[in-house]
């Protein structure tokens, strides 16, 4: 078994669980309210809070040396998606760190570039590589408190690249063009596919309270403005969905009747058929929403 953490704004989540076919097989997951000024914007702000935090976790779930997934999710990190020759991995990675004059204002000895495939077949100019580059000082910190918690850390991902893994395997990403939306607390993450080829995200901060007519309203002035990008692009290739992980279904009905303006079909992300729960996940399936751990899900999907 493998663990799977992100930090959220408010909350430390964890999956316990491995890759299966065609999904992710989930033995048990919990959230956990973050302790006060440990973090800011998926920043560690003081890392013997974290580590405390994170020792006590270890300790009541038997976790200690434990193969560990990490997903960090910051404003600082950057991406870009480019299109590349087909090489090989080693070649893969020169070609990336000789294109990285995208990444504008970086300093390439304060940060970490690495690269993911996220579509092999060769189009026009090349296979579709998504480009990153993260702060060192981020990653290091990152590392030290999961290390210095009892964890045994097995990678480093970064949200962007879950949500592209976990789209791979969504039949609703993939016809038309369509937005995922990923809602965490005031967060929301928007991702634009193309018939299941990802084509740009933005992040926005919800600053109305939850279930609000002003909520509503900030996430379908969001959505719109994905919907406009799209338009100008391709005039011809409207989006025509927006499906939501991590709201509830109540808040994902009410989203449907207050944007039906928009004109777009307003649904759940459905991601029963790839969250397999058992042992004591299985037991509490009634409080599992798969949409709340999306990066945690993405993070241990084979590619």
């Amino acid at each position: 078994m493998s663990v799977s953490l992100y930090c959220s704004p408010t909350h430390l989540k964890i999956i316990i669980g491995d890759a299966d076919r065609g999904g992710v097989s989930i033995s048990d997951f919990e959230e956990y309210l973050l302790p006060a000024g440990a973090m800011i914007n998926g920043i560690i702000t003081d890392e013997d809070v974290m580590i405390g935090f994170l020792k006590n976790i270890v300790a009541s779930r038997s976790l200690l040396n434990q193969k560990t997934h990490i997903v960090i999710d910051n404003n600082n990190i950057k991406a870009k998606i480019l299109a590349l020759p087909p090489v090989n991995e080693s070649q893969m990675l020169g070609l990336v760190m000789r294109d990285v004059e995208h990444f504008e204002g970086t300093n390439l000895d304060d940060v970490v570039i690495d690269y993911a495939i996220i579509d092999p077949v060769a189009g026009e100019g090349g296979v579709k590589v998504l480009s990153v580059a993260v702060d060192k000082n981020l990653l290091y910190s990152y590392r030290n408190v999961i290390v210095s918690a009892g964890f045994d850390p097995v990678n480093i991902n970064i949200g962007l690249n879950t949500m592209i893994k976990l789209a791979g395997l969504m039949p609703q990403l993939k016809t038309g063009n369509c937005i995922l939306a990923g809602l965490d607390d005031q967060r929301l993450m928007l991702a634009l596919f193309e018939e299941g080829t990802y084509i740009l995200s933005n992040k926005y901060r919800i600053m109305a309270e939850i279930g609000t007519p002003e909520w509503y309203q900030e996430i379908g002035g969001d959505i719109h403005s994905v919907m406009q990008f799209q338009t100008g692009q391709k005039p011809d290739a409207q989006v025509s969905a927006a499906y939501f992980a991590g709201t509830a279904g109540d808040q994902t009905t009410g989203l449907a009747s207050s944007l039906s303006y928009l004109g777009i079909k307003i649904q759940d992300l459905n991601l029963a058929d790839i969250s397999h729960l058992k042992g004591s996940a299985a037991e509490k399936k009634d409080m599992f929403l798969p949409g709340k751990y999306i990066f945690n899900i993405g993070t241990l999907l084979r590619r």
